[in-house]
């Protein structure tokens, strides 16, 4: 009998050795020699360092297709329930699932049977994993009061250095004499400069897009080498603290969605905040932090009435593009001449970016594409020539497609021909049923293909000035008429392929209109 192997371990500070990956696979291998079965190798799913608590799981996520393609062998080793789920709202469905598919799921450490079969199998399947998610739970807690621990002793919880710090691993000793590895910061004498210039600039009033420039300027890079952008210098500022040489944890979290990708970042109150002063080398002064992080507060917009409905009002935002970089254009409002902009919403990360500088006046961009649509569309003429190069284009289809038809319509009759014939065959009997079926089933099949094949190169048509006229109608009466933004923006996405800006201010749109069923470009 073949068998697949799932292993899994949620930390890789987990030293516990039987949940080690490698201890795992041992354990269920030597389950499969004392039963008499073999391991495929190709079906060794291992997930490192991943939670439990979801079904989201690389590997196990793989593992579940291969089950239902039914590609998979029909006996499931693992080390025991916890490592295959540790939910006990998803463990009783996705069991009961895999053993509905004809896999056996068997346990080295625990009872093993079909929970679909047998009701005490049921049950203590169910209790197993309400003491996993138990266990889950009570671990989550404790690792939680061990990480605040460490981190009120002033070390690293682990990740990366912030931006201006380097790693550095020391070893302290416990009260029982245990020598632990620690990690603290250093600084880093190529990057901790930026830190310092950038909060000099912030609190003199600099914006982050000015500092991202003055850093670029100075030749400082990010850890992928690339221009530090405006928001890696803003969240610089919102936990300020770290830089002037404190320990700083328990900030915030990630909001996950179902397929468990972090999608929104939660800030915590600051009176959650753990701040250890002294753990590390300052760069700024503590006073300098508490500063930046009350400018931080006084422009954070979730601290004021958000102001409704501005995206509505730019009708080019997400069609309109930089010509020089290919980035959309951004919409900007200045407040104190109460003018609105389009610019290169690249450039705005910093200006290392993309050098167009221009700011393009709302009002007189969006005039100049209303007349471009008027001139273009509305107005006899252009569409006109266009729509005469779309009828001789159809009418060489046409020609074409005459001379692929005639092929298509001759194998079709001869496979119907060929379907009357088997039907023959079939009431005959003296033909085996078993072949006629097989071969009338493969002709209808072809029969089908051929069918819409040839529906699909008779449906070629050529639009016409009625299509034209309608066409024209609509969009008059969406343009010109009294209809909200978001109508307008849903019209122009209808009929803008393309919509390019250079940095002289010229317009050029791709349109794409659809007269009668034949969409074309121009």
């Amino acid at each position: 009998m073949i068998v697949a192997i799932y292993a899994r371990f949620s930390s890789v500070a987990d030293l516990e050795k039987t949940s080690s990956i490698e201890a795992q696979i041992q354990m269920c291998k030597q389950k499969a020699v004392e039963d008499g079965w073999v391991v495929d190798e190709n079906h060794i799913y291992i997930d490192r360092a991943v939670s439990g608590s979801t079904i989201n799981r690389p590997a196990f996520q793989q593992m579940l297709n291969a089950i239902e393609s039914n590609y998979f062998p029909n006996i499931l080793i693992t080390k025991d329930t916890s490592r295959l789920f540790r939910n006990e709202r998803e463990a009783g469905h996705y069991e009961s699932w895999i053993w509905s598919q004809g896999v056996e799921i068997h346990y080295v450490i625990g009872q093993s049977g079909n929970p679909n079969l047998d009701d005490n199998v049921w049950f203590s399947g169910r209790i197993g994993h309400l003491v996993a998610e138990f266990y889950r739970r009570k671990t989550a807690k404790v690792t939680f009061a061990h990480q605040e621990m460490n981190a009120k002793a002033g070390y690293s919880n682990g990740g990366s250095a912030p931006f201006g710090y380097l790693r550095r691993e020391v070893f302290v000793t416990d009260e029982s004499g245990m020598e632990k590895r620690k990690v603290i910061y250093r600084l880093d004498p190529d990057t901790a400069p930026a830190i310092k210039m950038a909060f000099e600039l912030y609190l003199a009033g600099r914006g982050g897009k000015h500092i991202a420039d003055v850093l670029t300027s100075h030749g400082f890079r990010s850890r992928n080498d690339k221009p530090i952008s405006k928001s890696s210098i803003l969240n610089w500022f919102r936990v300020p603290f770290v830089y002037a040489g404190c320990r700083v944890w328990n900030v915030s979290h990630w909001q996950k969605n179902d397929a468990g990708k972090k999608v929104n970042r939660i800030f915590h109150p600051r009176e959650e905040w753990v701040i250890i002063p002294d753990s590390h080398p300052a760069i700024i002064k503590m006073e300098d932090a508490e500063q930046a992080y009350q400018n931080m507060q006084k422009n954070n917009p979730n601290n004021h009435q958000r102001r409704m409905g501005q995206r509505a009002k730019y009708l080019l935002a997400g069609l309109a593009n930089c010509e020089h970089c290919g980035h959309n254009l951004q919409m900007k409002y200045n407040r104190r001449n109460g003018e609105a902009y389009y610019c290169c919403g690249y450039r705005r990360l910093s200006q290392a970016n993309c050098d167009n500088r221009r700011h393009y006046n709302q009002d007189l961009i969006e005039d100049t594409v209303m007349e471009m649509i008027d001139e273009y569309l509305l107005q006899e003429g252009y569409i006109e020539n266009q729509l005469h190069q779309q009828l001789e284009l159809v009418e060489k289809q046409k020609q074409e497609s005459k001379a692929e038809i005639e092929p298509l319509t001759a194998e079709k009759q001869e496979i119907e021909a060929r379907i009357d014939t088997s039907l023959e065959l079939l009431v005959d009997g003296r033909v085996p049923k078993e072949r006629v079926i097989i071969k009338m089933q493969q002709d209808e099949q072809r029969l089908r293909d051929l069918q819409d094949k040839i529906i699909k190169v008779e449906e070629i048509k050529a639009p016409t000035a009625e299509d034209l006229e309608v066409f024209r109608n609509q969009l008059r009466m969406q343009v010109e008429g009294e209809l909200d933004m978001d109508t307008k923006k849903s019209v122009l996405n209808s009929i803008v392929k393309k919509m390019g800006v250079n940095q002289d201010g010229l317009v050029e749109i791709d349109f794409c209109v659809a007269l009668g069923n034949t969409p074309y470009g121009s």
